[in-house]
């Protein structure tokens, strides 16, 4: 099957995943950004800690079911002496429950603004290490 891969994830979350826990994470990279804007609830999103050039045939990771999904606009406010800045960015939140685990068979990395798709086989549970 082919998913939608969200790359770079800590071993942490990762962890927190595969023990079956219902997990939210915010994203901020760009190109894990443009992933997120593709996937809705009930689509199966591809998890790995593996960076996003690093992705390809052989990369292990974990099949997470998306609950829900939230874009939102962040902003913060810095203070230097007389100085005021504030800086706005987009920012995303996507609640995951594993599902299963996978391999990567093959990669689409796509034109810029696209996310990462790439064709996993899954794995039964005993199988992965």
């Amino acid at each position: 099957m082919k998913y939608v891969a969200i790359t770079g994830i800590s071993s942490d979350v990762l962890s927190e995943l595969a023990r079956g826990t219902v997990k939210t994470i915010e994203i901020q990279s760009p190109h894990n950004f443009f992933a997120v804007l593709k996937l809705k609830p009930g689509d199966i999103a591809f998890l790995t800690g593996t960076s996003f050039r690093d992705v390809m045939a052989g990369t292990k990771g974990i099949l997470s079911k998306v609950i829900e999904k939230s874009v939102f606009m962040h902003r913060s406010f810095q203070c230097t002496g007389p100085y005021h800045e504030e800086c706005e960015h987009m920012c995303a939140q996507i609640q995951l429950r594993a599902v299963g685990f996978g391999v990567v068979r093959m990669c689409e990395q796509g034109e810029l603004g696209m996310p990462l798709v790439v064709e996993v086989g899954e794995i039964p549970y005993f199988d992965a290490h």
